[in-house]
C-alpha cells in the first residue's frame, strides 16, 4: 500500500486515477442509473477526478481553495443532474432535495439494519428530514453564490453538517461508537466492492481511527440535534397522550458570508480551536450547530473564526516574519501543543529496553493510591496550610469512611478508563477485568 501511494511523484494524478491505478481498473468511475444512488455516485466521481491527494490535504487544513477552484464544474453538474436545467428558485431546490433524499430511504434502512436502535427513535426517518436540510442548504449555496465566498461557506457548510450528522447517528444508536463505525464501514465496503480490497481495508481502518478522533472533539452535543429527532408513531402518541409539547423545527439562521474553517490538520481540532480563542462575535452564527441559544453555541459556533484576524486585533508578531503559507501549519502546531495530554505510564517491555540509570529516572516513585500521601505532596506542591493543624488533616484523612470513598472513586475512575479503551480485552488483560469487574 504505502509502495502504492508513493509510485508517483505526480502531485497532479487525481484520486481517480490513483483509486483507479491501486485497483487496475477503469470502471470504478462510471456514469450513474439516473437515481439517487447514481446522482451521488456522479458527484463523488466529480470531486474524486478533480482533486488530488495534495488538495485534499489542503482541505483538511481547512484550505478552502480547492472547491474554490472547482466552483464552475460543481454548479454546472447541480444545474443539470440536480435541478435539470430549472431555475435555482427556493422552490425548485427543495423539490429537487425532498425527491433525491426521499430515494435513499431504502439504503439508510438497509444500512442500520443491523444495529442496534435507541428506543422509540426513527432512524430512518430522522436521517431523511436531516439530510434534506442540509443538502437543501448545500445546494442553495452551490447553485447561486457567484462571488469569492464559495468555498470558504461550502466548506464551511460540509464541517458543520458532518459534525451534525455524526453527533445525530451517535445519538440514535445509544452512543455506541462501535455501531457508528461498523454502519461507515459497512457502506464504505458496498461503495467499493470494486476496489482493491487492501485499498479498502486501509480505508476502513484509517476510517474508525480518525472517526474515533472526532468523536472524541465533536463540538456539538447532543442537545442540539434534539430538533432533528423523529421518534415512532407509537412513541409520537404516547408523547401526545402525555400532553407533551411536539417540539417546533428550529430554523437555521443565515451565517456570515465570509466565515471559513480555520486552518487545522482536521475538522474537528478547527472546532476545538473556537473554544480557545472565545471570540464574542461569533455568537451570533447560531444556525450552525444545532440551532441552540447562542449562550449555548457561543464556543462551537464560533468555530471559523479561529486562525482568522479579528476585526481590529493585532496579529500574532511571529507571523509577520514568515511566508504567509506557513502560517496556518504553525498555528495547527501551537493548538496541537496546548492540547498534548501526558504521557502515559510507559509499558515494562518499553522499561526493559532503557538503560538502568535511564529507567530508574523514567520509573520515579511510581504511582500512589494512598490518599494521605497524595492530599499531603499537593499542599506541600502548592505552598498552603490546613484550616485545622497538619496532625488534624492527617486524622481525617486516614478515617475509615474517607478511605473507602476515595478507594472506590478510583476504581470507578479506572473502570470507565478501561471500558473506554477499544484495546482493552478481558481475554487478554484477565487481572485487571477481575480487579476492576468482578463485583458488577
Amino acid at each position: 500500500m504505502m509502495g502504492s501511494l508513493g509510485a508517483s511523484q505526480n502531485n497532479t494524478e487525481s484520486i481517480a486515477q490513483f483509486i483507479q491505478r491501486l485497483s487496475q481498473t477503469s470502471n470504478i468511475f462510471t456514469p450513474g442509473a439516473g437515481d439517487a444512488v447514481g446522482f451521488f455516485g456522479d458527484l463523488l466521481s466529480l470531486v474524486c477526478q478533480s482533486f488530488s491527494m495534495v488538495d485534499m490535504v489542503l482541505l483538511l487544513h481547512g484550505q478552502h481553495q480547492p472547491l474554490s477552484r472547482i466552483q464552475p464544474q460543481l454548479r454546472q453538474f447541480f444545474t443539470e443532474q440536480y435541478l435539470h436545467n430549472q431555475e435555482p428558485t427556493d422552490a425548485n431546490i427543495a423539490a429537487a432535495a425532498e425527491e433525491l433524499i426521499n430515494e435513499l430511504e431504502e439504503y439508510i434502512t438497509e444500512s442500520f439494519s443491523t444495529v442496534t436502535v435507541r428506543e422509540g427513535v426513527d432512524i430512518t426517518r430522522t436521517n431523511i428530514s436531516f439530510l434534506r436540510q442540509q443538502f437543501t442548504h448545500i445546494a442553495t449555496h452551490i447553485l447561486r453564490c457567484t462571488d469569492h465566498t464559495f468555498g470558504p461557506r461550502l466548506l464551511l457548510l460540509c464541517t458543520q453538517g458532518l459534525f451534525q450528522c455524526l453527533a445525530l447517528n451517535l445519538y440514535c444508536l445509544r452512543g455506541e461508537q462501535r455501531a457508528l463505525t461498523s454502519v461507515i464501514n459497512h457502506r464504505i465496503r458496498r461503495m467499493s466492492a470494486e476496489v482493491n480490497p487492501s485499498l479498502v481495508n486501509w480505508l476502513t481502518s484509517m476510517m474508525s481511527m480518525r472517526l474515533h478522533i472526532i468523536l472524541e472533539h465533536n463540538p456539538v452535543t447532543e442537545e442540539q440535534v434534539q430538533h432533528y429527532i423523529i421518534h415512532t408513531q407509537s412513541e409520537s402518541t404516547e408523547r401526545a397522550e402525555s400532553g407533551a409539547e411536539p417540539q417546533a423545527e428550529v430554523q437555521n439562521v443565515e451565517m456570515e458570508e465570509t466565515l471559513s474553517p480555520a486552518p487545522a490538520t482536521t475538522a474537528e481540532e478547527a472546532m476545538a480551536s473556537s473554544r480557545e480563542t472565545g471570540d464574542p462575535g461569533a455568537s451570533e452564527d447560531v444556525a450552525a450547530l444545532g440551532g441552540a441559544p447562542a449562550g449555548e453555541t457561543r464556543a462551537t459556533s464560533a468555530m471559523a473564526m479561529a486562525g482568522r484576524e479579528e476585526p481590529g486585533g493585532e496579529a500574532e508578531p511571529w507571523a509577520a516574519a514568515i511566508p504567509p503559507e506557513w502560517v496556518p501549519i504553525i498555528r495547527h502546531d501551537l493548538l496541537c501543543q496546548r492540547k498534548m495530554k501526558a504521557q502515559p505510564p510507559l509499558s515494562d517491555a518499553y522499561l526493559q529496553g532503557m538503560p538502568a540509570k535511564r529507567r530508574k529516572m523514567v520509573q520515579g516513585d511510581g504511582p500512589s493510591l494512598s490518599l494521605s500521601e497524595a492530599v499531603s505532596r499537593a499542599v506541600r506542591s502548592v505552598g498552603v496550610r490546613p484550616v485545622t493543624t497538619p496532625d488534624g488533616l492527617q486524622e481525617e484523612l486516614e478515617s475509615t469512611v474517607l478511605q473507602e470513598a476515595y478507594t472506590e472513586q478510583v476504581k470507578s475512575d479506572v473502570r470507565k478508563r478501561v471500558k473506554e479503551d477499544p484495546d482493552f480485552s478481558a481475554l487478554r488483560f484477565p487481572s485487571t477485568h477481575q480487579a476492576f469487574f468482578s463485583d458488577s
